[in-house]
């Protein structure tokens, strides 16, 4: 019976103990990226993507670097500390093909 008394006292004693060590170190971030979808056109050097006057740093460039000069859709994040987009996902976007009209000269006899 004492020594039941003894370890539930202890436990009691050293619980405080074990939580203060379980507690996250970590502070919690101020601020998060905020979801981002534009068209715009890839710089030559890659590292940037121009829309409308505006360039915006990307910050993982190697997604665009193989595109420069083209124009594209992306989507990713932006972040409010450093003002730089990671991009996420990114679509070509294409110029119309132009197609043949029935008052073109090719279908006239």
């Amino acid at each position: 019976m004492k020594r039941l008394l003894l370890m539930a006292s202890l436990s009691a004693a050293l619980l405080p103990v074990y939580a203060v060590g379980q507690t996250s170190s970590v502070p919690p971030t101020p601020s998060k990226a905020t979801k981002v979808s534009f068209s715009g056109r890839v710089q030559e050097d890659g590292r940037a993507i121009l829309v409308e006057g505006r360039a915006w740093v990307v910050s993982n460039m190697e997604k665009l670097r193989d595109h420069a000069g083209e124009n594209v859709s992306v989507k990713g994040l932006l972040d409010p500390l450093t003002n730089e987009i990671h991009v996420v996902s990114m679509k070509l976007i294409r110029p119309p093909v132009s197609s043949a009209r029935l008052g073109d000269s090719a279908f006239r006899r």
